[in-house]
């Protein structure tokens, strides 16, 4: 069973991406972003899974920092 997840935020207009790769034992199993969910130095992104446990869109919330947390490479 493959535990990691490849996990993609864009910025269009600036032409950029974060990434992080997601192991699920580690870190949760990542769900999605939503506009409102953007501040500008991050971003709040819902967790569906933690340690085998499910959880609703939005039950369990972490930050992630985009300089921090992510990777960056120009599209």
């Amino acid at each position: 069973m493959n535990t990691k997840e490849h996990f993609s935020i864009y910025k269009l207009g600036e032409r950029v991406k974060y990434y992080r790769v997601f192991d699920h034992r580690l870190l949760g199993r990542p769900g999605v972003v939503v506009k409102d969910d953007y501040e500008e130095d991050g971003v709040f992104y819902s967790l569906y899974e933690i340690d085998g446990k499910r959880y609703e869109h939005g039950a369990v919330r972490r930050r992630a920092y985009f300089d921090e947390d992510f990777k960056i490479t120009n599209f």
